[in-house]
């Protein structure tokens, strides 16, 4: 059923310098959000980003989570499968849109006389590229694994527990803790528990995964978002789903993790 009149305020135009891939996504966007007719606070209760966030991904300036479009195509109205079908088309959309569109080649220029000719060109040039790939993958190795005193880029996350009685330090009951997982790729059990924290703790997190187990909280939501994060001199996994809100959807978030 359409929501009632009044209930949405209606998109703005997108932006007229917006390369065409994104301008495509967010077109597509559009419709999803038109065809499941929530409202972008609608939407902040059921999905892990915030509304602003929903909103700069409506306008084409930003690109989600794979795992974020899946959640929100789970909520279309038209059932499972016309669901899957958008989600399949927003996906490639999104490769797209996230990859620069290929850089032009420009002509060969005609030799002057006394100059070398392309093939001579080539010759003497041919060790740059070789040179260039050396340097490359040097500088890839160094961005997996970095120097032994290099400072990774890290962002504090406040754990959230949805369940009020547990938001309570002085009252609330032992069972509220919530678990920090060895392995995200893991089920979420206590065979996978490698620490225990609380509503309100800090954690300093460096990276992040959209792929991980999907974890369900106690009002229903879902999210296969982890961040990972140090514990006692651990590194273990907190589920996005378990972050504050607006915190999960904050633009400018943590790089994905590498394997």
């Amino acid at each position: 059923m359409p929501p009632p009149p009044g209930r949405r305020k209606a998109l703005a135009e997108l932006p007229a310098h917006l390369p065409s891939g994104q301008r495509e996504f967010a077109t597509a966007l559009r419709s999803l959000y038109e065809e499941t007719g929530l409202s972008l606070s609608e939407l902040e209760a059921r999905l892990p980003v915030s509304r602003s966030t929903l909103s700069r991904y409506l306008r084409g300036e930003g690109l989600p989570d794979v795992a974020v479009l899946r959640l929100w195509c789970e909520l279309h109205p038209a059932g499972r499968e016309r669901g899957d079908a958008v989600l399949g088309e927003l996906t490639a959309l999104l490769g797209r849109a996230a990859s620069p569109g290929p850089a032009a080649t420009p002509a060969e220029p005609r030799p002057q006389p006394g100059e070398p000719g392309p093939r001579t060109r080539f010759r003497r040039l041919a060790v740059v590229p070789l040179v260039v790939g050396v340097a490359a993958a040097i500088a890839i190795g160094f961005w997996i694994t970095g120097p032994e005193n290099a400072e990774t880029p890290r962002r504090p996350v406040t754990v959230h527990n949805v369940v009020q009685s547990c938001q309570h330090k002085d009252t609330r009951p032992a069972d509220c803790s919530l678990g920090l997982a060895k392995d995200p790729y893991l089920p979420y059990s206590a065979d996978n528990r490698g620490a225990r924290v609380w509503d309100d703790q800090r954690l300093s997190a460096d990276c992040r995964i959209t792929d991980g187990v999907v974890v369900t909280d106690e009002k229903g939501r879902h999210s296969s978002i982890w961040y990972r994060v140090d514990h006692a001199g651990k590194r273990l996994w907190l589920p996005g789903i378990r972050i504050l809100p607006r915190e999960l959807g904050k633009p400018g978030g943590l790089p994905l993790c590498t394997r």
